[in-house]
């Protein structure tokens, strides 16, 4: 599973490494909640966090 995720800020903006740090791991956290373990489980997955000037943020 591939997940990519564009934020409304630019990768200059202040803060905008927390905050996508900060989405990642909340979706890591829905990810692996066991609502969707039987979905998921074993699945390999990756995140992308881009800003709007399609620069990545975190991986």
């Amino acid at each position: 599973m591939h997940l990519k995720i564009t934020l409304s800020l630019k990768s200059t903006d202040e803060d905008i490494h927390e905050i996508a740090d900060g989405i990642k791991e909340h979706i890591v956290t829905i990810l692996e909640a066991e609502r969707f373990q039987a979905d998921v489980a074993g699945l390999p997955y990756r995140i992308e966090v881009y800003g709007k000037d399609h620069q990545l943020i975190a991986e």
